[in-house]
């Protein structure tokens, strides 16, 4: 496990386990230090401003920056930020633990959880876990297009995100853990320098705390090793079938092809017989060519002119045609003709 992610996972572990032992404890909302809150409405998008209310709604994202704008002034630098809303039906809750997870364990899950029970794709989804709520683990699933505009333009305004929160249908709303905003969003700088100061402190939490950390490691470890094998091997085993798909996709283009092809083709057979019914007794052939559409037949006839409406009255060739001029030949061979004639394809 990288230390990245041990180190804020142990914080958090340890933070979960001190607010426990406090009677009554809990965690306070991140959005009451927002100084505005954007819903994300099916429509559009409502600001308020925490301090003096609505500012108004807006349709599209260029106008959310102008009430921004105006949303913003008379605030500090360091006091510009934005809390996110989601309601009902703007999001997908999915629970993968009854047990608190580290973040970091967390994010890994629901990744796996994303690739093998849903069909979504996690590039064009944004995963959120969420913070731990009656001791269980659950994430978010949010799409692209619905959260990373407004996360985007706060970003360019330099605005950061205090929180995303969910509309909950069955108690007190929830919101999205905190590394969640900037590992997963722009716009979380003053998260990103919140935790790397945290995580600067929970080093020394953690150096005093040794003892601890390496036990709960201890307990961890293979678990979180058999999640990591699971992880890469879902991952190959997606990428397998996605080729599987388009392997067979291919193949039954080309056997639909190939049979479209053949139901329209005329056996040789048949041209054959039909060429040995129409011909008189006084005309033979010497080659019989078939390309694609085109036959071209070669040979001898007494009367090589009287070939031609012979076979034109035939339901298989179309447009037959002197190739070369006719020859007489000495003796009683007769005239010497080379014919070529259209393939009438017929369906069924």
């Amino acid at each position: 496990m990288e230390l990245g992610g041990t180190f804020p996972d142990a914080y958090d572990w340890w933070t979960s386990v001190l607010r426990g032992m406090a009677p009554g404890a809990g965690r306070r909302s991140a959005a009451g230090r927002a100084a505005a809150i954007i819903e994300i409405l099916p429509t559009g998008y409502r600001l308020t401003r925490s301090r003096d209310g609505l500012i108004g709604e807006f349709a599209d994202i260029e106008d959310l920056r102008t009430g921004l704008a105006q949303a913003m002034k008379g605030i500090r630098r360091a006091e510009r930020r934005v809390a996110i809303h989601l309601p009902r039906g703007r999001y997908l809750k999915r629970s993968l633990s009854p047990l608190a997870l580290p973040e970091s364990r967390l994010r890994a899950m629901a990744l796996l959880d994303l690739i093998a029970s849903t069909p979504l794709k996690p590039e064009d989804h944004v995963l959120l876990p969420l913070r731990p709520r009656d001791r269980g683990s659950s994430y978010a699933i949010v799409k692209n297009p619905v959260l990373l505009p407004v996360a985007q333009l706060l970003d360019r305004l330099g605005i950061d995100i205090a929180a995303i929160g969910f509309e909950a249908a069955d108690g007190p709303d929830e919101e999205a853990a905190g590394r969640a905003l900037s590992q997963s969003l722009p716009g979380g700088r003053g998260v990103r320098l919140g935790r790397r100061i945290s995580a600067a402190l929970m080093l020394l939490l953690v150096l005093a705390l040794a003892g601890t950390i390496g036990h709960v490691r201890y307990r961890h470890s293979q678990a979180n090793q058999a999640l990591d094998v699971a992880l890469a091997d879902a991952g190959k085993e997606a990428a397998t079938v996605r080729k599987l798909i388009a392997s067979r996709r291919e193949i039954m283009n080309r056997l639909v092809t190939i049979r479209q092809e053949k139901s329209g083709s005329v056996p040789v057979v048949v041209i054959i017989e039909e060429l040995a019914r129409i011909l008189p007794d006084n005309a033979w052939l010497t080659e019989v060519d078939i390309r694609g559409d085109t036959v071209r037949i070669a040979g001898f006839s007494s009367a090589a002119a009287t070939l031609i409406p012979l076979l034109e009255q035939s339901d298989y060739f179309r447009a037959p045609t002197f190739r070369n001029p006719v020859l007489r030949v000495s003796g009683d061979i007769g005239e010497r003709f080379t014919i070529a004639m259209t393939l009438e394809r017929r369906d069924g």
